[in-house]
């Protein structure tokens, strides 16, 4: 199994419009790449109880 190196990485700490940001990434991403790239992308939802 080969494993490259992280690119970008976020730390979204509130839920809301910062969501937005992420996807703008992946736009970025593959906007520098060409359309037959293999991309793997990692999403983990957290949640917090009181």
């Amino acid at each position: 199994c080969h494993h490259d190196c992280v690119i970008h990485l976020v730390n979204m700490t509130s839920a809301g419009e910062k969501q937005h940001y992420a996807l703008e990434l992946i736009k970025a991403l593959f906007s520098h790449l060409p359309e037959d790239f293999r991309v793997g992308i990692l999403y983990d939802i957290g949640c917090q109880l009181e």
